[in-house]
């Protein structure tokens, strides 16, 4: 099959999307298929893939491109190359990696609060919050997208979970496939010189403020006084983190790395023994969880969203935004290592099923199946 992928961010930019559409461009051509991918990310050198990228196309390049492929598929909320598919009569695949056909935002989460998940609840929402205008221009884009999603052949939710939020005919779910054999290479005997590591974003709704309250609770034990705790990534909230980490008294024991990758990411997750993937909002999936779990590490995820459900019987899990369950979690782990062990042994088996191979292969028989082959 010739499949057109369509991604509006790209490598060489960093994110989700990017490593997801790359894995999936890469396994396709390894499973035999050709395949475009068109982005709007430039880039200023050549591109050095297995498969074609296309940057920044002009409106007659998209309908070459769509007319000279079998299946289009756009990974994530853009519509940009829908029209272009129903006016040349080929199957479009639209894959929902978050809540961009629920509500205006496309997060449910604004300014550092949660907003509604619903159309209309969020049209209104969003028209308390910044006037009839702006409201009437997003009604419209959220309208748009939903009608897409009536017509799109098939319709892929990234997660049960977000299958439930927005329903939508003719949907599946195919988890996103990410690069995890890197992680499965991490070092597990170096020497630990942190408990605990997030790895995410520095954003209101990671809630990584409970990570450190909880860790704050944790060391007022005395049997846990010497507790470290990695924070890794950046973003508009390390700032307040910072303080907050002051105003609890943990500043000297909490590291924080900054945004890390490569090398220097795997080297520092190889130093911490558990890991906490928290979130105030619904995460739609779980990329990090599931990296981190494949570097072979007890983990902890909040239970409503995705993360849960990626991570299983691999987690502890608690009520997303209690930082005191938090802690109860982190405090278990610390103390029982026949529940470390546990959870490390149901971890091999939950990844099973996050084999990028297998979850590609999904989308052939999908890709298959609206061909009518």
């Amino acid at each position: 099959m010739k499949i057109l992928i369509y991604s509006y961010a790209f490598l060489p930019s960093l994110g989700g999307i990017e490593i997801v559409s790359a894995t999936l461009a890469e396994q396709l051509v390894t499973l035999g298929h050709s395949v475009t991918v068109v982005t709007e990310s430039a880039h200023t050198q050549k591109d050095n893939f297995t498969y074609r990228v296309v940057r920044q196309p002009t409106a007659m390049q998209r309908i070459a491109l769509v007319r000279s492929h079998d299946v289009v598929h756009a990974n994530g909320a853009s519509m940009a190359l829908f029209f272009y598919a129903k006016l040349l009569g080929k199957p479009f695949l639209w894959t929902h990696g978050g809540y961009q056909l629920c509500c205006v935002d496309g997060l449910g989460w604004v300014d550092g609060h949660a907003a509604p998940l619903t159309p209309w609840a969020s049209v209104v929402f969003h028209y308390k919050q910044s006037g009839l205008k702006f409201a009437v221009v997003q009604a419209f884009k959220l309208f748009l997208r939903r009608f897409a999603g009536q017509l799109a052949n098939a319709n892929v939710a990234i997660t049960e979970w977000v299958a439930m939020r927005q329903p939508l005919p003719n949907q599946v779910v195919i988890y996103n496939p990410f690069p995890l054999a890197q992680f499965f290479n991490i070092s597990r005997t170096e020497q630990k010189s942190y408990d605990f590591i997030y790895v995410g974003r520095l954003v209101s709704e990671k809630g990584v403020p409970d990570v450190i309250e909880a860790f704050a609770a944790i060391k007022k034990l005395p049997s846990h006084a010497h507790c470290k705790l990695a924070l890794v990534g950046d973003g508009n909230w390390r700032l307040r983190l910072e303080t907050l980490a002051l105003e609890l008294k943990v500043e000297n024991d909490i590291t924080f790395f900054g945004k890390k990758s490569g090398k220097d990411l795997h080297h520092i997750i190889a130093q911490a023994s558990i890991a906490v993937v928290p979130s105030v909002w619904e995460e739609p999936m779980g990329g990090v969880a599931l990296e981190l779990m494949a570097a072979g590490k007890n983990i902890i995820v909040t239970r409503n969203g995705g993360l849960y459900e990626c991570a299983g019987k691999a987690a502890l899990v608690y009520d997303n935004g209690n930082s005191n369950q938090l802690a109860s979690c982190m405090l278990q782990l610390l103390e029982d290592p026949n529940l470390r062990q546990k959870q490390l042994q149901a971890l091999a088996i939950q990844l099973q099923q996050f084999d990028p191979t297998l979850l590609t292969a999904q989308y052939v028989t999908l890709y298959q199946k609206i061909l009518g082959k």
